[in-house]
Formats: structure tokens, C-alpha cells, sequence
């Protein structure tokens, strides 16, 4: 079963808290609100291919809001030409990114891997 693609802005919800971040993200989702749906993304959309077990996650934590960021990394016109979700390592450790986050907490992850060849590879974006 395909997730359901969510757009977001990452720079508009970049404060919140772990905890708000899943409400926001419950809100969005949610099935008797209705949220303006983006029906063409721009190439520069943040996205989530799969959130929906996002919202299952009993204590969501640094951990989770790291997957988001990571997440807005993503260019969802890369996505859409190449089919490749990941993130290349290097761009979430660079110096010039918004949000620089350890390599030993990016590790420690459990939401993502880093495969052999330093790519991010996020728990629920990856869809057969």
C-alpha cells in the first residue's frame, strides 16, 4: 500500500517542538479536517512520502524531528526524476545547513540508516 505524499514547509515548523511537530502533523493529516491540498508541488517542496506512521509514534523525540528535517532536505523534483528518497550524508552534516546534526546522534537514530555508500536512508519513505 502506497503512503499518502505530504508537502510541508520545513522553515514554518522548523521551532516546534517534537510533540507539536507530530500534532501539526496529526492536524494535517487528520481525515474530518480539510487542508488545502497541494495537487503540484514545486521542486523545492519538502516531502514525506509515507507519514502517516509518523503519527503512530507513542513519544515522538528528537529523533523524530531530526527525520523531519532531514526529510525537508530532500528535493521533491529529485525524487521524481531519480525515484531515490535518500538523502546523501554529506548534506545533512555540511556546515552552511540550517540545522547541523551530529554524525554519532544521526547514527543513533532509529527512524534512519546510513548505508555503506553515506546515504540517509528514512524508515518510512521507503515505498514498493
Amino acid at each position: 500500500m502506497k503512503g499518502r505524499l505530504f508537502i510541508f514547509d520545513w522553515r514554518a515548523i522548523r521551532h516546534l517542538s517534537p510533540v507539536d511537530l507530530q500534532k501539526y502533523l496529526k492536524y494535517c493529516l487528520g481525515s474530518s479536517i480539510q487542508v488545502p491540498r497541494v495537487t503540484k508541488p514545486t521542486i523545492f517542496d519538502s516531502y514525506l512520502l509515507n507519514p502517516m506512521p509518523l503519527l503512530r509514534l507513542k513519544k515522538p523525540s528528537i529523533a523524530f524531528k531530526d527525520y523531519m528535517y532531514l526529510a525537508a532536505q530532500r528535493n521533491y523534483f529529485d525524487y521524481k526524476t531519480t525515484g531515490d528518497a535518500s538523502l546523501l550524508l554529506d548534506i545533512a552534516l555540511c556546515d552552511w545547513a540550517e540545522l547541523t546534526i551530529p554524525r554519532n546522534r544521526l547514527e543513533t537514530n532509529g527512524l534512519i540508516t546510513i548505508t555503506e555508500n553515506d546515504k540517509i536512508k528514512l524508515r518510512y519513505e521507503e515505498i514498493n
